[in-house]
């Protein structure tokens, strides 16, 4: 339409026969264009009545019939309507390209909000958004116009901000929840300062869009895109969206317009600097919006500042919030209680770590508080949309970073709820959500599940705790041993088929690996959790006593063991690789999944070589060609990450810190310390990521860095300290301290003081020292220079190891003169 000769009212009619005429959609005129979404329907003729005061002409510039696909869903139409825009208007994602975000909520509630890069903050799952915009000095600005910086509070709490930054100003947008699970509240603010020369005036504005945070393309358990936006009603300084959720002003008053998506969309209004006029809005399609308006006058260096409360819950009353921030600052309140919460959570573990360290180290933090929000209730889970399901794969890992850093009463409540969803025929489920148990076949489950158990004994000394679970972990390993006889048959055995004798023994095809969801495989992966499962069975069985029983589950371990390494062997034989396979049918490369062998199950030693080798030695190719641009790719998964812990244990500790390099580099974005479950070639490539942050992949990187720190080592019932500290970290000018680390016997503290480029090495703690004895791994450019232990010369073994007795306990390096 013409903008300024537009009817009061339009409508479209469809008929077959010129004579019956169906409506199809009714709309208030405006200028400009209009976008007319009709029910799919076949018609062969259409009328266009207007509705005008009499006497008033009307101009109709335009019509034009599209594609079913222009409206067929929600987010096609917002495609078309946001390239109709100026870039900004509309969020990143409706441009098709990539869109990345971070999770807000408080510790183990089934509700979390979103925050994107560009500062919208979706307000629950699948739910609408709130997206800021300022109009200064006559300019609209939007996130297409700024440079955007993320950082989180301290640097590490989950408590994520987004900062715009022009020639002129900054806004700093925050988001964070507070309160207990099932009463929580979201809480934003926007903080605009004036950095420039002269007087800033205009608008800030928070609008409510029909949009959630995340992408369209995220279509796992949740379809991401558009949201529901009914009806807004603003009323006694607040609104309701969709007669459930609302939006509050904090000690802050301003003015509110919405209108229906007939009408347009709250961008158009805000670039013209003003509102619509209408409060109340109810819209038919969903998709209405709407905006805060509020006044600003900044001098130079002058600022302005607005919060808003977000309740999560139909039982939290919006009233006494809006009252109370009248004499409150309720934001600063809410913020500090989070802080000291994630402050006071996450610091079991104190250290001081050289400066180039300090993002890896803080990311190892990060990563435990989103661990703790996705989790629901009990249930760990390695996303919030996504991935909103508890995997004992997944929480079995997790479970142990968290053990591994001083977190235990979160493992104890997620094992204790997991045990109570094995089958009665001893099947361990692969995943529990609100549905229940997942009887999808998932044969690494047992394993895990044993795993779990066994670990938070060695971090608790809790033999209670095994007591009461011992039943379940018994009939976990009956059903390993059922799943062990179907493929420990004489059709197995004797058969003459390489293909086919190579399964003996093994546990059945199974689709745990997601390399092999389209047709079940004879995972080594399976089979490496079954043998870690028999081996923490068979100790736990000794731990409470139960000889006769720890026997009979050896002999199947000790058999199971034997089998599955000759299934590996004659795979490779059979294959003709040079490398450990992924599983026993298609002789794949696999490094990932080979990794598990090494860490959790504890195999190095046992692997063939120079098979072993010949695996890792293939993959740091892949990733060196990935980054100097000699080989095609276009993404892979952070679970590579457990790659880490690999070269560590092979003492290959600077290709270790190569690769927590590499992967540093694309956290995305930079600043939140996390990562998606998929790292794209290109940035802004459109397609599905899994969950952010995907905290499994964060939990793989907890485990390798706590690695190289410390680690238990069972072959020999030894401590390691240092175990993966690469040369380069010693060329640090500062050095590291440790304190309250846990270990299988207690906890250790060390502090390595640099003096030039010597360095003395101090060890404590309250205990148990093992039969192995504490291990200080000496650096190996300091292992033919002089080594003092307690003042008296010594000579590290072989593996370049300080063997200690007692504590505390000294070692100096020492260069020779």
């Amino acid at each position: 339409w013409d903008k300024q000769y537009f009817p009061k009212t339009f409508i479209i009619e469809a008929s077959n026969d010129q004579k019956n005429w169906i409506p199809l959609s009714e709309n208030k005129g405006k200028g400009g264009k209009t976008y007319v979404v009709a029910a799919e329907s076949q018609y062969r003729f259409l009328k266009l009545k207007v509705l005008n005061d009499s006497g008033k002409e009307v101009r109709l510039k335009e019509i034009t019939l599209k594609e079913l696909s222009f409206a067929d869903n929600y987010n096609n139409l917002y495609y078309a309507i946001a390239a109709d825009h100026p870039k900004g208007w509309f969020p990143r994602y409706t441009l098709r390209q990539q869109s990345y975000f971070t999770v807000v909520g408080v510790s183990g509630d089934v509700k979390e909000g979103l925050l994107n890069e560009d500062g919208m903050l979706e307000t629950d799952k699948q739910q609408f958004s709130v997206e800021p915009f300022l109009n200064l000095n006559g300019k609209f600005f939007t996130w297409n116009d700024v440079k955007i910086s993320h950082s989180l509070a301290e640097n590490y709490i989950p408590i994520p901000s987004v900062r715009w930054t022009a020639d002129n100003f900054t806004m700093d947008v925050t988001a964070l929840a507070d309160g207990e699970p099932g009463s929580s509240v979201l809480y934003s603010e926007y903080i605009v300062t004036n950095t420039g020369k002269e007087d800033l005036k205009g608008n800030f504005y928070l609008a409510l869009r029909p949009f959630q945070v995340n992408p369209p393309w995220q279509d796992l358990n949740f379809y991401g895109g558009t949201a529901k936006l009914a009806s807004v009603e603003y009323k006694n300084g607040f609104t309701t969206v969709n007669g459930t959720t609302p939006v509050i002003p904090l000690g802050i008053v301003g003015k509110f317009g919405a209108l229906s998506f007939d009408d347009g969309d709250i961008s158009s209004y805000l670039a013209r600097n003003t509102l619509p006029t209408a409060q109340n809005i109810t819209d038919k399609r969903g998709l209405a919006s709407g905006a805060y308006a509020f006044e600003l006058d900044l001098k130079p260096g002058e600022i302005a500042r607005f919060t808003f409360a977000i309740p999560q819950y139909t039982t939290i009353a919006p009233e006494p919030i809006l009252k109370k921030s009248a004499k409150f600052d309720l934001f600063s309140e809410a913020h500090a209680k989070a802080q000291y919460f994630w402050d006071k959570k996450l610091s079991h573990i104190e250290w001081t770590v050289p400066k180039e360290l300090q993002t890896v180290f803080n990311s190892v933090k990060s990563n435990m508080g989103y661990v703790l929000i996705n989790r629901d209730v009990v249930g760990i889970q390695p996303g919030s949309r996504s991935y909103e399901r508890s995997w004992i794969r997944d929480g079995a890992l997790t479970s142990a970073a968290l053990l591994k850093m001083g977190l235990k009463q979160e493992v104890k409540e997620f094992a204790e709820w997991y045990s109570k969803y094995l089958y009665p025929n001893g099947k361990v489920p692969c995943v529990v959500d609100k549905r229940g148990p997942d009887p999808v076949p998932e044969n690494d489950s047992n394993g895990e599940f044993i795993y779990l158990i066994y670990q938070y004994y060695r971090y608790t000394g809790d033999k209670e705790f095994v007591k009461d679970l011992f039943p379940k972990v018994s009939s976990a390993v009956d059903f390993i041993r059922e799943m062990i006889a179907q493929r420990s048959t004489p059709h197995f055995r004797d058969n003459p088929n390489d293909s086919i004798r190579s399964l003996y023994g093994l546990v059945p095809e199974s689709i745990s690996h997601e390399g092999y969801s389209d047709k079940p495989m004879h995972s080594y992966w399976d089979n490496f959790f079954t043998i870690l499962g028999l081996k923490n069975a068979v100790t736990m069985a000794e731990l409470l006593g139960y000889g006769d029983i720890a026997k009979s589950w050896a002999g199947t371990r000790d058999t199971f063991e034997t089998n599955l390494y000759n299934s590996i062997r004659l795979s490779i034989k059979r294959t003709g690789i040079d490398y450990i396979p992924g599983c026993a049918e298609k002789g794949d490369f696999d490094a990932t999944s080979t990794t598990i062998a090494v860490y959790p199950g504890g195999e190095i030693h046992n692997l063939p070589q120079p098979e072993l080798d010949n695996t890792f030695k293939r993959y740091i190719g892949y990733v060196r060609d990935r980054v100097q641009g000699k080989m095609k790719w276009n993404e892979y998964t952070p679970y590579e990450m457990r790659t880490i812990g690999t070269f560590n244990f092979s003492g290959q500790t600077d290709i270790a810190w190569e690769l927590i390099q590499y992967f540093m580099a694309d956290q995305r974005p930079q600043g939140w310390n996390h990562w998606a479950e998929v790292v794209t070639r290109d940035y802004r490539f459109a397609r599905f990521l899994g969950d952010m942050p995907h905290t499994w992949c964060g939990s793989d990187f907890i485990n390798a860095i706590r690695a190289m720190v410390i680690h238990e080592r069972e072959t020999d019932n030894s401590i390691l300290i240092a175990p993966g500290f690469p040369d380069a970290w010693y060329e640090f000018d500062e050095g590291f301290n440790f304190k309250n680390l846990p270990t299988y016997y207690g906890e250790l503290n060390y502090e390595i003081k640099k003096n030039g480029i010597e360095a003395n090495i101090y060890i404590s703690g309250d205990v148990n020292i093992p039969e192995g004895g504490i291990r200080y791994v000496v650096p190996k450019k300091f292992r033919k220079e002089r080594i003092e232990l307690n003042d008296i010369h010594i000579e590290p073994n072989s593996n370049g190891e300080v063997i200690i007795k007692t504590l505390p306990a000294k070692v100096e390096l020492i260069y020779w003169k």
